[in-house]
C-alpha cells in the first residue's frame, strides 16, 4: 500500500492497532522483500538464550563478540515544514516519549511516510556488522510484541547481520514505532510510543550469560527511563571486563534523566560516551553548545569522550590528553536519522581495533555522512560496501 494510504488508514476512528499492525507489516515486508543487505549464515534467533552461544569463528579466528541493549523501534519518517513542529509544540531536533493516538495524531496531518526499521542501539550493531564482517559478531537485546512487527523487525536484524536476542512482551503491548518528522535541512525531530519496549525491566535481562567473551557492550540514552535495567546491564557488562559505551541519543533524555545518567557515570559504568552539542549543552546545563566544558565533565568519570558535530564533524577526547578535531565529509543531506548512531559504529569500527582517536573519528565522520544520503538509518547493500571500502581506505592510511 502506499504511503498516503497507510497513513490514512492509521488515522480510522475504530480498530486503530489492527490498522497500525497491517500498516507497518506491510511496509515492512516490502523493505524486507526489496533487500538492503544479504543474510549471513547465523543460525536462526529464539531469544536471549542466543547470547549463551560461542561466538562463530572465522577463518579460524573467533569473532569479536558485541553486545547492545536498546529500544526494537520502527521508524516512519514524514516531511514537515519547521512550522509544523512549532504547531504540534515539538522541539527541534529533540526525541520523547508519545502516547499512541499522539503518534496517530501526527500521522494524520503528516505528508507521507516511508518505513524503516530502526532503533538507536541497534542502528550502532548493524553499522559494526556491516562494517566489521568477519570481525565482529553482534548480538541486539530488547523486547517486541508478540506481533507480525516485532517478527519483521527480527527478519530484519538477521539480514543486517545482527543476532537478535528479544524477548516477547506477554501483554499484549504492540511492538515500539516511532514517527521522525524531517525539515527540509535534514534534521529529524522524533516522536516515539514504546510499546512492548517500555515492558522489558531488570527481571528480562540474562545476567547469567553476559560473560562470555564480551569485548563491547552498548547502550542507548534511551534505557535511562528504565535506571534499574540501565544499571544491571552496565554492572554485568563491567563485570565481564567490556568496554563500555553510551549515546546520550536525545537533548531531551539528558534533560529529564540527568540525575540517573549522573549516577551511571559517578559509577564509572561508561568508557566512551556519544553526544552532539545539544546533548553536550543539556549535560552541562547551559543554553548554549559547551563542548568543552560538556567533555571536561564527561572525562572525570569516562576514558574517552566523543561530540558529533554535525556538519562541522566531531571533537574527541581522551582521559590522557590525546584530542582529534575532524571535518565532517561534504554531502548532500536527505535526513539526519540514526546518522549519529552509524558516525558511532564507523568510530567503534577503528577503536576497538586498536586505532588512535584521530582515525576513529575520521572513521565516524565517514560513516554519519553516509548516513544522512539516505532516508533512515539503513544503508542500501551499495553504499555499505562504498562505506566499507573507504573506511578501509582511511585505516590504511
Amino acid at each position: 500500500s502506499s504511503s498516503r494510504a497507510l497513513v490514512a488508514r492509521l488515522g480510522c476512528a475504530s480498530g486503530r492497532w489492527k490498522t497500525l499492525q497491517d500498516g507497518f507489516v506491510s511496509r515492512l515486508k516490502g523493505v524486507r522483500r526489496e533487500g538492503t543487505m544479504l543474510a549471513m549464515p547465523v543460525e536462526p534467533p529464539t531469544g536471549v538464550e542466543n547470547l549463551g552461544r560461542v561466538p562463530t569463528v572465522c577463518g579460524g579466528v573467533p569473532l569479536t563478540r558485541i553486545l547492545g541493549i536498546g529500544d526494537p523501534v520502527t521508524d516512519v519518517m514524514v516531511a514537515v515544514e519547521d512550522e509544523f513542529l512549532q504547531e504540534i509544540g515539538a522541539e527541534k531536533g529533540g526525541s520523547s516519549h508519545a502516547k499512541h493516538e499522539d503518534v496517530v495524531q501526527i500521522l494524520e496531518k503528516a505528508k507521507g511516510a516511508v518505513v524503516v526499521p530502526g532503533g538507536s542501539t541497534a542502528n550502532v550493531l548493524k553499522g559494526l556488522a556491516n562494517l566489521g564482517l568477519g570481525v565482529f559478531q553482534c548480538y541486539f537485546v530488547g523486547m517486541v510484541g508478540n506481533d507480525e512487527v516485532g517478527k519483521v523487525y527480527e527478519d530484519n536484524l538477521i539480514e543486517q547481520h545482527v543476532v537478535p536476542c528479544l524477548s516477547r512482551c506477554s501483554k499484549g503491548t504492540p511492538s515500539a514505532k516511532s514517527v521522525c518528522m524531517v525539515t527540509e535541512d535534514g534534521q529529524r525531530t522524533m516522536r516515539t510510543f514504546l510499546g512492548a519496549a517500555c515492558n522489558m525491566e531488570k527481571d528480562h535481562w540474562p545476567s547469567d550469560v553476559m560473560t562470555n567473551g564480551l569485548t563491547l557492550f552498548h547502550v542507548e540514552g534511551y534505557c535511562l527511563y528504565r535506571p534499574e535495567l540501565a544499571l544491571q546491564s552496565m554492572r554485568d557488562a563491567r563485570k565481564a571486563g567490556a568496554t563500555i559505551s553510551m549515546d546520550l541519543a536525545s537533548f531531551e533524555v539528558v534533560r529529564n534523566k540527568r540525575e540517573e545518567l549522573m549516577q551511571i557515570l559517578k559509577e564509572e559504568l561508561v568508557d566512551i560516551m556519544f553526544c552532539n552539542e545539544e546533548e553536550a549543552a543539556a549535560l552541562v546545563e547551559d543554553h548554549e553548545p559547551c563542548i568543552k566544558k560538556a567533555q571536561d565533565l564527561v572525562l572525570q568519570y569516562c576514558q574517552v569522550s566523543v561530540v558529533s558535530l554535525g556538519a562541522k564533524g566531531c571533537i574527541a577526547r581522551h582521559r590522557n590528553g590525546e584530542c582529534a578535531k575532524v571535518p565532517a565529509f561534504p554531502v548532500k543531506v536527505k535526513d539526519t536519522v540514526g546518522a549519529g548512531d552509524i558516525f558511532s559504529s564507523g568510530f567503534l569500527f577503528a577503536y576497538l581495533q586498536g586505532y588512535d582517536l584521530e582515525t576513529a573519528a575520521r572513521c565516524g565522520c565517514a560513516a554519519g555522512s553516509a548516513a544522512v544520503q539516505v532516508v533512515g538509518a539503513q544503508l542500501p547493500l551499495e553504499d555499505w560496501r562504498n562505506l566499507r571500502e573507504q573506511i578501509y581506505s582511511i585505516l590504511g592510511s
